[in-house]
């Protein structure tokens, strides 16, 4: 049987299940459980997205850059792009670079009127890419809040709450696979060994 991608409402509603309350059809349901679903749900999500740099939900983008110039620190502006949660890296002319972000801008010492800069960044990837491990994670994390916020479940929500960090850490290595291994460089320890 094939993976089932999942929307926002199927993560809130499972994780509702979990809770021990009623699963939701829509956050426009009108009920406790959609009321509670619809105003946790997107900081969670949010939360869990940018707890670590997951391959699934980073991107690149080149960086506009601003007419106008940083009043303190910094030579040039840049616009953070709109979907960015978390910046993880920043190159100018492929080198990385040091940057300050104030509000939606970073300011960077570039001063070549012709950079480039790229930003590395996790952005808040559509539900229905989410991969099954970390969907399940997610599940775990909301149904910890729901516990609380709807059952009143204090014991419910703690174990939800380290089933879901169980999870997340599990997530966490199978979604570092998907990118090439670091070689170990060996000649600095046969070097100091001949030494």
């Amino acid at each position: 049987m094939a993976y089932r991608s999942a929307s926002d409402v199927d993560v809130a509603s499972r994780a509702l299940v979990m809770s021990g309350t009623k699963p939701i059809n829509s956050f426009e349901d009108g009920t406790v459980e959609a009321d509670v679903a619809r105003l946790l749900y997107e900081d969670i999500a949010a939360a869990a997205l940018t707890s670590t740099s997951w391959r699934f939900a980073m991107t690149q983008r080149e960086l506009n850059r601003l007419s106008v110039k940083p009043v303190g620190r910094g030579v040039i502006a840049w616009q953070v792009p709109a979907d960015c949660l978390q910046i993880r890296a920043l190159t100018i002319n492929s080198t990385p670079a040091a940057f300050e972000r104030y509000e939606n801008n970073l300011h960077t010492d570039a001063v070549d009127e012709n950079s480039v800069a790229v930003l590395e960044y996790t952005r808040r990837v559509d539900t229905a890419s989410w991969p099954p491990h970390f969907v399940i994670a997610v599940q775990h994390m909301l149904a910890s809040e729901f516990s609380i916020a709807i059952g009143q479940n204090e014991q419910l929500s703690n174990l939800h709450a380290q089933k879901g960090q169980m999870l997340i850490r599990n997530a966490r290595s199978i979604d570092a696979q998907g990118r090439t291994n670091s070689v170990m460089d060996t000649k600095r320890y046969l070097n100091h060994r001949r030494t």
